[in-house]
């Protein structure tokens, strides 16, 4: 496939077009990747629990207890967290991966996210998901700044504005760039 990508660019450069599709259809498929997890004790149960059943599991200190605000039951895009981080107003904001740890060629492109959760209600609940930024790759941390919030986001450091107050970026600036991807699980 990559050398399917190389020639047609070779050949858009000199002002042909290639036919991907039917190109990609003489590739061959990509072999499954069987697991190597193996149940036991040393590996933990593979089941992965949800809201009040995974509640149930976690042991706190005296006189604390753990509280289910959102789950990927109520919002899907919830899936896949990287860091989570809870702004001035209440409100839990979550860069999620949802592709994570990799994708194929011929998957779609990765979508990760900026989301904002928020309880409208009072019930310390929430019910509300806003997309702040979605179209990133590699959401590996934020911090929220007076200016915006700055993010982590693939070999860039980028600052993500919303110049209009609604809740959703509409303008993206790299800071810095070119940090090395090399040696990220998901790069290789």
């Amino acid at each position: 496939m990559t050398a399917i990508r190389d020639t047609a660019i070779w050949e858009a450069n000199h002002g042909k077009e290639m036919d991907l599709v039917a190109a990609d259809a003489k590739t061959k498929k990509l072999p499954e990747v069987e697991t190597n997890y193996k149940e036991s004790v040393k590996n933990g149960n593979p089941e992965y629990l949800y809201g009040e059943e995974a509640l149930a599991q976690i042991k706190t200190a005296p006189g604390y207890k753990v509280e289910l605000f959102a789950s990927e039951e109520q919002f899907p895009d919830l899936a896949n967290p990287v860091q989570m981080s809870f702004d001035n107003k209440g409100r839990l904001w979550v860069a999620v991966m949802p592709s994570y740890p990799h994708y194929k060629a011929g998957d779609s492109k990765p979508n990760d996210k900026l989301l904002i959760f928020e309880d409208t209600d009072g019930d310390y609940k929430a019910d509300k998901q806003t997309v702040f930024a979605d179209g990133l790759h590699l959401t590996i941390g934020f911090e929220f700044a007076p200016e915006g919030v700055y993010m982590s986001q693939g070999n860039n450091l980028i600052l993500l504005k919303d110049t209009d107050g609604d809740d959703k970026a509409d303008k993206k600036e790299i800071i810095l760039s070119g940090f090395d991807r090399s040696r990220h699980p998901s790069c290789n």
